[in-house]
C-alpha cells in the first residue's frame, strides 16, 4: 500500500507546494502594487507632470537655474498683470525684458486665455518648443488647474525633453523638466519680438486755419495692447 499511495502523497505534496507558492507570488505583487501607489499618491502635481530641478530662487541661483532678475521684479506687475507669486506676472516679465519686448494681446488675462488670446492676435501657438517660447497648459490640463499655467522655455534637449522656468507651479519660483505624455503643454506661443517702441498709424488729419491736428492709434507694448490716443 505503500508502494501505492507513495505516489499520490508526493503528487499531494507538490501540488500544495505550487499553490503556496502562487499565493506567495500574490501577495508579493499586492504589496508591491500597493507601496507603488502610496508613492504615487505622494507625489505631487510639479513632481508627476515633470522633474522639478530647483524651487525657490535661492536654491535655484545655488544650483546654477537663473531667474533672470525676476527676485527683484517680482513685486511689480508686468503687462498690468497680478505682481508677486504668479505664473503670468513672470512669463510677461520674461517677454518685456532683456531686449524682448513685446505687446500683450488683448484678452491676455488668467493663463488659460493665452492660448486663445495669442492665436486671435496672429501670434503662432504650435506643438514645437522652441527657446524663448511660452509653454501654455490650458484650464484643467494636468499638472495645471482650472485657471491654467504658462511657463518660460529655457532649454530644448535632444531627446524631446524642454526645461522650463516658472513660478506658482509649486508655489514657488522653479525650473523643472518636461518630457512628453502626461503633462506636456497644450501648447507653445511664439510671441515676436520687437525693440520696445510703440507701433501704430496716424487715423485722422484736420486742418484749422493755421494749425494742423494729427490723431494717432498706437500700442504700448507693456500695456494691454488696447490702442492709446496721443
Amino acid at each position: 500500500m505503500r508502494n501505492v499511495h507513495g505516489p499520490f502523497r508526493d503528487r499531494r505534496v507538490v501540488a500544495m507546494a505550487r499553490t503556496m507558492k502562487k499565493i506567495v507570488i500574490v501577495r508579493t505583487a499586492l504589496v508591491g502594487a500597493a507601496l507603488l501607489g502610496s508613492v504615487l499618491a505622494g507625489l505631487g502635481p510639479a513632481e508627476a507632470g515633470g522633474r522639478i530641478l530647483c524651487t525657490g530662487f535661492t536654491q535655484c541661483t545655488d544650483r546654477g537655474w537663473s531667474d533672470a532678475g525676476y527676485r527683484a521684479a517680482q513685486p511689480r506687475a508686468h503687462w498690468n498683470m497680478t505682481p508677486g507669486r504668479n505664473c503670468t506676472n513672470y512669463v510677461a516679465y520674461r517677454l518685456t525684458s532683456n531686449g524682448r519686448r513685446t505687446a500683450r494681446p488683448p484678452h491676455t488675462n488668467a493663463a488659460h486665455t493665452w492660448g486663445s488670446a495669442a492665436r486671435a492676435s496672429g501670434v503662432p501657438v504650435t506643438d514645437r518648443p522652441q527657446v524663448g517660447s511660452i509653454a501654455w497648459w490650458e484650464s484643467d490640463v494636468y499638472p495645471a488647474r482650472k485657471k491654467g499655467h504658462v511657463a518660460y522655455v529655457e532649454q530644448v534637449r535632444a531627446d524631446g525633453s524642454i526645461l522650463v522656468s516658472e513660478d506658482n507651479m509649486n508655489q514657488a519660483f522653479s525650473w523643472r523638466r518636461v518630457v512628453r505624455g502626461k503633462g506636456w503643454p497644450s501648447g507653445f506661443l511664439h510671441f515676436p519680438t520687437s525693440d520696445g517702441s510703440p507701433s501704430g498709424k496716424v487715423t485722422s488729419v484736420a486742418a484749422d486755419g493755421g494749425r494742423l491736428d494729427l490723431w494717432t492709434a498706437a500700442s504700448d507694448p507693456d500695456a494691454f495692447g488696447r490702442p492709446v490716443r496721443y
